[in-house]
């Protein structure tokens, strides 16, 4: 028979449940807690294959936003040109 002060213990120790686990008790919820641990581990694992995908692509996308400004700027210039060009044609 347990002492006051180990049912204390467990009940503390079990979360405040109030009865002793057994050992088997005790090894399926740290199966479970590890398997918990597992599938958490497992789904940041995804995420942080999913965040450098996202980054990799967000790298292309910048570079394609570059090439495209630098196009524009020189369409741009070579617009601006041309009126330029037809303008003093009509002078």
């Amino acid at each position: 028979m347990n002492s006051p002060s180990s049912e204390t213990q467990n009940k503390q120790n079990n979360g405040g449940q109030g009865e002793n686990l057994s050992k088997g008790g005790i090894l399926a919820k740290a199966c479970e807690y590890i398997t918990r641990l597992k599938d958490t581990s497992d789904k940041l694992t995804e995420c942080l294959a999913e965040k450098d995908q996202i980054l990799l692509e967000n790298l292309q996308l910048k570079e394609s936003i570059n090439q495209l400004l630098s196009e524009n700027k020189r369409l741009q210039t070579q617009l601006q040109f041309a009126l330029e060009t037809n303008v003093k044609l009509e002078s």
